[in-house]
């Protein structure tokens, strides 16, 4: 399982960029770190209004160590309602979708190929469930460094540096035609890299967390899978 374990360590050092992970304030749309208005008028302004609503949808991926490309999605509705989807790789080379949901106390695993979910432990996939319950990316608590445009494989973006006062990491925001597409890091040298698809979306309605009818509750399929996962990797 060291491809999985991996695979959480890059998801989780990519949002540290951009997300306060506090799990003491459960409040999406407040900021221990208060900046002045820079914000106003810049392209990634339209993107932390939704932000602010508590309610949005990120679509990203990572690219691991071997170049296996894995598209994530986070969806947050407010305090309460989470949800992590991605594809996970397995030994064979093929990907399984599956979903990680919080919706109240409750902690679901749902496989969307397989029609099938169930409701996992307090320590089952502690990883993902932990990352879940404190992130919120958090723009706002952002401060504007730099803009201007870049190329990118041979193509021409606009783009915003933002920094996070309290790590003072640098991301860099990729924008086509105005709009919000990739993000990236930018090292101490001046440097950016690691460009990924990166967009935000405030089109959140609590059916999302709603597990279609047709679903099969089977926890002990489930299980056999959590176990796999929380495997020690060798």
């Amino acid at each position: 399982m060291k491809k999985v374990i991996s695979m959480l360590l890059v998801i989780m050092m990519f949002f540290t960029f951009a997300c306060a992970c506090d799990k003491k304030d459960d409040d999406p749309t407040l900021s221990t770190v208060k900046t002045e208005d820079v914000n106003k008028g810049r392209l990634l302004k339209d993107y932390i209004d939704i932000n602010q609503t508590g309610k949005y949808m990120i679509t990203t991926e990572m690219v691991m160590e071997d170049g296996t490309t894995i598209p994530v999605t986070i969806i947050i509705s407010g305090p309460t309602k989470k949800m992590l989807t991605l594809n996970m790789p397995l030994e064979d080379g093929t990907q399984l979708p599956i979903s990680v949901v919080l919706n109240g106390a409750k902690k679901i695993l749902l496989f969307s190929s397989l029609r099938t979910y169930g409701e996992i432990g307090e320590q089952q996939m502690s990883d993902l469930t932990s990352f879940l319950k404190g992130a919120y990316i958090q723009l706002n608590a952002l401060s504007f460094v730099d803009e201007g445009t870049v190329d990118v494989n041979g193509i021409t973006y606009s783009y915003e540096d933002y920094t996070n006062p309290a790590s003072q990491q640098v991301s860099r925001f990729l924008f086509k035609d105005g709009k919000l597409v990739m993000k990236g890091s930018v090292s101490t040298d001046g440097i950016a890299s690691e460009y990924q698809k990166f967009t935000i979306s405030g089109n959140v309605t609590d059916d999302m967390f709603v597990i279609p009818s047709e679903y099969r509750n089977d926890p002990e399929e489930v299980g056999k899978f959590v176990s796999q996962i929380d495997q020690p990797a060798s």
